[in-house]
């Protein structure tokens, strides 16, 4: 068994039980100081070595050693600081392990973009079905970027019902969107600063999952008649240069 002249500064809990147990609790005592000293002055680090220091700080207070001048409570509420401490990093070290792998993985093409197109081929089907000239009679200015969803304070309590609010030129259109979302109440009020009409709809939680489907269809159907190039469907007022590349006319405004 070591002396404790061996033993000037242990740096382990090993070191510190190889000496005789009438020094062990001023060994360990001396060990957990220095080492929580250690730990507060590299307060910031997250690394291994301070892991190390902790552990160590775990093993003194967990060993049954009797510590002198350390109250048992101070003990308990000691090992729990340590405790969440390493489990704090043990969590960056998970979330920096993450990061990394998120950094390297290859990135993968969205299925949206699928979607997306067909979405827009079944509402361009189903609109010719139902004879909807959208290129003649409906020759709207959608603004599709004044699209809200929010929950409005008196329907927080039914069903948890969303307020979706579409803005558009011409009523038929909304109305076209009626036929994919049934049993729906429409309301009619005139939009701030514009000519456009609002129409809300008051929506449970299925009915808006198919509200957003017909705005992406609508989106898409936009795209759809800028490529076959039938009008020009202003968007956030194109520049003059996009008519002139697709070669279609400026899209009029109908009184």
């Amino acid at each position: 068994m070591a002396s404790l002249e061996d033993l000037d500064k242990p740096v382990t809990l090993d070191e510190v039980k190889s000496v005789d147990a009438a020094f062990q609790p001023l060994l360990a005592s001396q060990l957990l100081d220095r080492t929580f000293a250690e730990v507060s002055e590299n307060a910031k680090a997250k690394d291994d070595a301070q892991k190390e220091r902790l552990d160590i700080c775990t093993a003194i207070l967990e060993s049954g050693i009797i510590l002198p001048g350390f109250p048992s409570k101070t003990h308990e509420t000691l090992l729990k600081q340590v405790k969440k401490q390493i489990t704090k990093i043990a969590q960056e070290r998970i979330r920096k392990e993450t990061r990394m792998l998120n950094q390297n993985r290859p990135k993968q093409r969205s299925k949206t973009s699928y979607c997306r197109l067909l979405l827009m081929l079944v509402f361009y089907w189903y609109a010719m079905a139902h004879n909807f000239s959208l290129f003649d009679k409906l020759n709207l200015h959608i603004r599709l970027s004044t699209l809200q969803c929010k929950i409005q304070p008196k329907f927080r309590k039914a069903s948890f019902a969303q307020h979706v609010t579409f803005c558009a030129k011409d009523k038929k259109l909304y109305e076209a969107g009626l036929h994919l979302v049934p049993k729906v109440q429409l309301y009619k009020k005139s939009a701030r600063k514009s000519s456009l009409l609002s129409y809300c709809l008051i929506l449970d939680r299925e009915q808006t999952k198919l509200i957003f489907i017909f705005y992406c269809l609508l989106k898409a159907t936009n795209i759809l008649i800028d490529l076959f190039g039938k009008h020009a469907i202003d968007m956030e007022k194109r520049t003059q240069t996009i008519h002139k590349t697709l070669k279609m006319p400026q899209a009029k405004e109908s009184r």
